[in-house]
């Protein structure tokens, strides 16, 4: 049976060799039983749960983001956009504002139209009144 190796496993595999580890050893650092590593590595499923994402970042030595990419939760690009942001000190008075400026506009609802008022239907009750009408309106001619 061939099995295609998914990135989170690749990321495991390097991470174990880089760090000169074992499966089993990993297993019993972040508290996960084998089943659950034979499922990442034969069933192509990465973790869901945040923290055991968190706890294998930690026992490969690599940065939480890393592993968030390898198991699908972020993009490459949104991973490359946290790496190079300049952190919010380092900005300037002018990117700040411009900032608050996008954020204010986002939240600013967008004006409704006018709804278009349609004139009422006739009910059956209508029907009803406008022919009893009808009818004592012939009764009363003759």
């Amino acid at each position: 049976m061939t099995t295609t190796t998914t990135a989170w496993w690749q990321y495991i595999e390097e991470g174990l060799e880089r760090n000169g580890l074992n499966q089993s050893h990993l297993a019993d650092t972040i508290g996960l039983n084998r089943g659950g590593m034979s499922q990442w590595r034969n069933g192509g499923v990465a973790p869901r749960d945040k923290q055991i994402i968190r706890a294998v970042a930690e026992a490969l030595g690599t940065s939480v983001l890393e592993a968030l990419v390898a198991a699908g939760y972020l993009t490459q690009d949104e991973w490359e956009a946290e790496r190079n942001a300049t952190p919010i000190e380092e900005r300037t008075d002018e990117e700040l504002l411009q900032e608050l400026l996008r954020r204010a506009q986002k939240r600013r609802p967008s004006p409704q139209p006018e709804p278009v008022k349609k004139p009422a239907r006739s009910t059956v009750a209508t029907r009803k009144t406008t022919k009893t009408t009808r009818t004592q309106s012939k009764r009363s001619k003759s």
